[in-house]
């Protein structure tokens, strides 16, 4: 009787630690996939690319100014003014 109660011990054992190193598994990859995109999500490089590749965002800041700026006022491209606002 002991020894019928000891394999059923050991095999409920096995059981529940098999269960929770496949939920581990299963947790830590969804960590890490989550993880990572987060990072992707939450970074502003890629949204402008998007938004340059749809014509939304003008990669030149002049471009943008063109519009609310009179032509000839504009300074020259390389001037201090510009280097600030590089990406």
């Amino acid at each position: 009787m002991r020894r019928t109660l000891d394999t059923a011990a050991g095999v409920i054992a096995t059981v529940i630690a098999s269960a929770f190193a496949v939920l581990f598994v299963v947790t830590a990859s969804m960590a890490l996939s989550l993880s990572n995109l987060e990072q992707q999500l939450l970074n502003p490089e890629a949204y402008k690319r998007a938004l340059v590749r749809q014509h939304i965002y003008p990669p030149d800041p002049n471009d943008g100014l063109r519009k609310l700026v009179p032509a000839g006022h504009l300074p020259d491209r390389n001037s201090d003014v510009w280097r600030a606002f590089r990406p």
